[in-house]
């Protein structure tokens, strides 16, 4: 007895769907009616939506009970709640300067209480390098007067420079707890005293540096590869409500947050013809290849979207080429032109056309 050949395992592929949502209803109805190939099945995923919220603020809470024990004149008390730096330097990664402008100002606060002026202005200078501002509810007269001292002679000092490089990828920097301000490699000049550094990358875990300047100095960065956890969050926050989410950056880290190697990403928008409905294949954390096709308006996007998912597939290697007489659409297309043909002929056979004579008389 001869037996059959065992029919070799069917590949399910992850699709996310970008878009609007009357567009990505259209592609997810395509998709479920275009995935049932012998060689290749497709699975809806769904790509990362939810945006964290900010931790809470925790700095500023103990900085509140260190005002309090200040007030019951408890110095002692007050410089404990406030000690080490982890307190100014976590607010300041999570970009909350005034949070730590309030702990250098108690801190402050607190050694002029125990008439400690010396260790005052180390603090005063701590703020004046980082450029933080004097919160809104201010402080005693002597300590405002200590930390404007400070700021004066710490403008007439030239700045330092000082050169970042992050190894093998492009990063972002933000300087103490403000906005990014360069791409690496970079140089940003700044003033004597301690500093941190925020940089970031998609796809990597942020790297966090406090440095003390005081010459010239140059850092570098070892970036590691983020989670999917890491990579799901970089992605929520900036590209799930972005016109860009389907660029090579933004599928690259969608890939990664969805622990894919490999991955189809398909988007509909709006495009003066109807809609473009643009494919991408996603490959070990790399844009592999793009196609696109317009569905005119009104039509369905059965065909298109059948279209730009083999061509990706085939392009990127996990199909073979498929001939036009394998195609279903083109059975479809023929089907309707041969049953139009025959209604023709039909009709040409069973036509009789009216037969009129002519007489003149001459």
């Amino acid at each position: 007895m001869i037996g059959c050949a065992p029919a070799l395992p069917r590949s399910v592929l992850p699709v996310a769907l970008l878009g609007e949502p009357a567009g990505r209803a259209s592609l997810a109805t395509s998709v479920a009616s275009i995935g049932q190939d012998e060689a290749y099945g497709l699975r809806l995923v769904e790509p990362p939506s939810t945006v964290e919220p900010p931790a809470p603020d925790t700095v500023i809470v103990t900085v509140v009970a260190a005002r309090r024990a200040l007030v019951a004149a408890d110095a002692p008390r007050c410089l404990e709640l406030l000690a080490g730096q982890e307190l100014v330097t976590d607010s300041l990664i999570a970009g909350r300067r005034g949070s730590a402008a309030r702990v250098l100002l108690v801190r402050i606060e607190c050694h002029v209480a125990l008439g400690n002026l010396a260790a005052g202005r180390v603090e005063a200078n701590a703020m004046a390098a980082l450029g933080l501002d004097l919160p809104e509810e201010g402080a005693s007269a002597t300590a405002e007067s200590v930390v404007m001292e400070a700021s004066k002679a710490l403008a007439t000092a030239p700045p330092l420079r000082l050169d970042i490089r992050a190894r093998d990828v492009r990063a972002s920097v933000a300087l103490d707890g403000g906005p990014v301000v360069c791409s690496t490699p970079c140089t940003l000049r700044v003033l004597p005293g301690d500093h941190v550094l925020r940089i970031a990358a998609d796809g990597r875990a942020e790297a966090h540096r406090r440095i003390a300047v005081t010459k010239d100095e140059s850092i570098d960065v070892s970036l590691v590869p983020a989670s999917p956890e890491i990579a799901s969050r970089q992605w929520a926050a900036r590209y799930a409500a972005s016109s860009t989410a389907d660029d090579a950056e933004s599928v690259a880290l969608l890939g990664l947050a969805l622990k894919t190697r490999t991955l189809v990403v398909l988007s509909a928008r709006p495009d003066a013809g109807g809609t473009k409905v643009r494919g991408t294949l996603v490959r070990e954390g790399a844009l592999a290849f793009r196609a696109e096709q317009v569905v005119p308006r009104g039509e369905p996007f059965g065909a298109p979207v059948d279209v730009v998912v083999r061509d990706l597939l085939v392009e990127g290697g996990l199909l073979e080429k498929r001939g036009v007489l394998q195609s279903p659409w083109f059975w479809i297309t023929t089907a309707v032109v041969v049953a139009g043909a025959a209604s023709a002929v039909t009709y040409g056979v069973l036509y009789e056309p009216d037969t009129r004579v002519e007489v003149r008389f001459q």
